[in-house]
């Protein structure tokens, strides 16, 4: 049962977010435990298909970007596990936080240290997916050494615990209690320290090396956390708890194809371990191995019918493989099992979309995500799904309900243009194209869009000169 519930912990650590100011390098000329690993000033577009790729197995995701295309929201991963999620405002003053994400942890002596920031230069909603350009990334390692202050001294199991006695005599077995006691206070490098002296005194004692692992994967050091796993394999190589674990390290490692097999082995001791099962999907599909990262969730998710994650994620690899009704099928699981699933009613939308079945894609994106998505954008999606099905009138007020929530929503008055255009008002839908490439003059479609309209109405000159901006600013459509 410990070995389950510290294996659920792993896999689902719960993150405290706070604001503050970035770890600056004096400071870090202080903390002798960490050191920047990652400073560049250059452009990264990232997409819904593509996440930023950080140092010590962290990626940043996107997953949504507000209609106005001035909120982006974040996630930030490690390996299997979800660390953080923000919502980055573009808004503000650029000397300010505007456009900045910022994770922060303790490390060591030192609460709430920036380790990693980005800075999100501007970002693109599209229907099916979403891009943004990200100019500066800066991390800092996670401490490789324990604090001074516990390194320059013997512990006291009283100064760490008061509810055990000091003893000159400690045996393996109370270091080991008193790492978990520390364990549950979240206490991980003190308690690494407890698992050290207990191993001190026994080497063989299994898991201490394996709790030991699973505090040093929390601090992010995987390689030490893989050498523990070793280790604790050495006096048992049918641990299955080892090689799972073990699994997970080189995962976040980005170490896939040896996680494959590090999770395969633990199945081969335990079939019903869903948790593994997972894990290898999840290394399966970096590896871009889909159809057998897709049998590997299905396993997970046909040992536990309740399992969201496994279910999205075969729906997202059946998208991308093309397999839409299967997608939807996946996915079903997911809204049934929460319907307030904002990832599952997107993937969802996107599978119908990609199906051409507009009024599915329309009735998902009815479904409420108030806490990611606009008003707005609700209103402006369910517009474009009704243009796509020829219901132009209400595609029309779908776009003008939106503009009256947000009168500045370039993307709306782009898409209320189209709706225009069909209906055959070209002059009305001109006017819109302006207005939105003054509100966002540096975005290429509205460009385009004025140049075919120009057209249409026979002004040659004015369009070539708005179709040679549209090619400036990148339009290749």
């Amino acid at each position: 049962m410990l070995r389950i519930m510290r294996r659920i912990i792993l896999l689902a650590l719960l993150i405290i977010f706070a604001s503050g100011q970035s770890f600056s390098q004096n400071d870090l000329a202080q903390n002798h435990t960490s050191k920047v690993i990652m400073d560049k000033k250059e452009n990264v577009i990232i997409t819904s298909f593509k996440p930023l790729q950080l140092s010590e197995g962290y990626e940043l995701e996107i997953y949504d970007v507000s209609e106005d295309e001035k909120r982006i929201s974040v996630e930030l991963m490690q390996g299997s596990d979800s660390i953080d999620k923000k919502i980055v405002s573009l808004s503000g003053d650029p000397k300010s936080d505007a456009g900045i994400y910022r994770y922060q942890k303790s490390m060591g002596n030192n609460v709430n240290i920036t380790v990693i920031e980005v800075h999100f230069k501007n970002a693109t909603r599209m229907p099916d997916w979403n891009q943004a350009a990200v100019d500066r990334i800066w991390q800092i390692s996670a401490p490789q050494v324990p604090p001074p202050a516990l390194e320059e001294q013997e512990i006291d199991a009283t100064v760490i615990n008061p509810a055990i006695p000091a003893s000159t005599n400690q045996t393996a077995h109370e270091w080991f209690n008193e790492g978990l006691s520390l364990d549950d206070q979240g206490k991980y490098q003190e308690a690494i320290l407890a698992y050290s002296k207990a191993l001190d005194q026994n080497p063989q004692m299994i898991g201490a090396w394996i709790d030991k692992g699973i505090d040093l994967e929390r601090l992010g050091r995987h390689e030490e956390a893989i050498q523990s796993y070793e280790a604790a394999l050495k006096i048992n190589p049918n641990h299955e708890g080892a090689w799972y674990s073990k699994g997970v390290s080189l995962l976040n490692s980005k170490r896939y194809s040896e996680a494959v097999s590090a999770f395969d082995r633990a199945l081969q001791l335990d079939p019903n371990d869903i948790n593994a099962w997972f894990g290898k999907g999840k290394a399966l599909a970096y590896l871009q191995k889909y159809d057998e990262a897709v049998d590997a969730y299905g396993q997970a998710a046909a040992k536990n019918p309740s399992h969201i994650d496994a279910w999205n994620n075969i729906g997202e690899l059946q998208i991308a493989l093309g397999r839409y009704q299967k997608a939807v099928q996946a996915l079903d699981h997911v809204t049934s099992l929460d319907p307030q699933n904002i990832k599952g009613w997107q993937n969802k939308g996107t599978a119908f979309n990609k199906m051409g079945d507009y009024n599915d894609a329309l009735t998902a994106l009815r479904r409420p995500q108030p806490s990611i998505r606009t008003i707005s954008a609700h209103r402006n999606d369910r517009g474009l799904m009704l243009f796509k099905l020829g219901r132009l009138e209400e595609a029309l007020a779908c776009c003008d309900s939106a503009l009256q929530i947000d009168p500045r929503s370039a993307m709306v008055l782009v898409n209320k243009g189209a709706d225009l255009v069909s209906l055959g008002r070209d002059e009305e839908a001109l006017a819109l194209y302006e207005q939105a490439a003054k509100i966002r003059p540096d975005w290429a479609i509205p460009w385009h869009n004025i140049g075919l309209a120009q057209q249409r109405l026979g002004r040659e000159i004015e369009a070539r000169e708005a179709l040679a901006r549209a090619r400036e600013l990148g339009y290749y459509g």
